[in-house]
Order: structure tokens, then sequence, then C-alpha cells
């Protein structure tokens, strides 16, 4: 009998449901927040991801298919392809159009020199004509094997956006996003650029 006595007000307890529901949801609502907030840091960097990579493309596409373009042509596109990342920041954008050809000794092709180049943004800086080319925005080294023959050219687009969450609960830090495309000439076999 006394043993009854001494459980009955603890089964009492675990009978009451009353406040059970708030406990449970302040012990999960900051999880549940931090997924969600998380949840949008990760879209928002996939969605910056994307524009870089359409930006790249873009630029090289449109360089590829003119007969020739100018400093004022690429920097429209410039001005275009900035658009292309609303509704992120374009502060840390920076793009670059480079005309590649081979450079050959005794028949072979030995290295690649930039014909011209166009850049936009403080990331990329543009290499001097007749320069090797360097290392991609990417990391990657410049593969020999896209070079086309003698007399034409490789149009190479880069872009770089580094992009820093608002929030900083999932991604504290900012990140590089790069993107590198390679596109022959498509009217002609090179594009020159009188004033690049």
């Amino acid at each position: 009998m006394a043993l009854k006595q001494l459980v009955r007000p603890f089964t009492r307890y675990l009978r009451d449901q009353a406040g059970i529901s708030a406990l449970e949801f302040a012990l999960t609502a900051p999880l549940l927040i931090a997924c969600l907030a998380g949840m949008g840091e990760l879209s928002q960097l996939l969605v910056a991801d994307r524009d870089v990579i359409k930006i790249s493309t873009s630029l090289a596409d449109l360089t590829a298919e003119a007969s020739n373009v100018t400093a004022a042509t690429l920097n429209d596109q410039f001005a275009i392809a900035t658009n292309l990342m609303a509704p992120l920041p374009v502060g840390d954008l920076s793009m670059r159009v480079t005309s590649v050809v081979p450079a050959q000794t005794h028949g072979q092709v030995t290295s690649a020199v930039v014909l011209w180049c166009k850049s936009s943004g403080t990331n990329l800086p543009c290499g001097g004509k007749g320069a090797p080319v360097g290392v991609m925005a990417d990391g990657s080294s410049f593969k020999l094997g896209l070079l086309p023959v003698a007399g034409s050219n490789t149009i190479v687009a880069e872009a770089s956006y580094t992009y820093t969450s608002p929030i900083l609960i999932m991604l504290p830090t900012a990140h590089r996003v790069v993107h590198v495309t390679y596109f022959s000439p498509r009217v002609s076999t090179s594009v020159p650029c009188a004033d690049c």
C-alpha cells in the first residue's frame, strides 16, 4: 500500500499531457529554423553557380558566332552578362574573354598564346598579347588538344563569382564559383579584335 502511494504522483505526471507540445516545439524549433535557413543558403549558392555557368557559356557563344568583335562589343556583352546574376549582388563578379592561338615549333603545337583578351572585374586580369596562356580561372591548365589548326583560334570565356551568404548559418565563409567555357569560331576561322 505504501508503494502505491509513492508511485501515484509520478503516474499522474506521466498521464498529464498539458504543455508537452510547447516543450516539444521549444526543443525542435531552433533545429528546424536552422535547417530551413541552411537550405535557403545552399539554394542561393546553387543559383549563383548556375548563373556563372550561364554567363561563361553566353560570353563564349556570342563571341564565337561573331565574324569580328571590338572592345565596345565585349563591354556590352559584359554589361548584359552582369544582368544574368540578378537578384544576387554583382560586386564580386569577374569575367574574361580570351582568344587563344597555337604556338608551333617545327610544325608541332608546343603551347597556347593569347591573341587578344578583354576582362571585366578585378579577379580575372588579362595577359598581354603573345603571352603564354596560364592557368584557367578554375585552376586547370589549358589543354593543347583544344587548339585548332594554325590560322584559327579558340575562344575561352571565364566567369568567377564570390558568393557570401547573408545569413551565415550553414555557409559561414565566402565560396568562389568559377566556370570556363571553350568555343571554336563558327562564322570564320578566327575572331579578330582590333582594339582589345
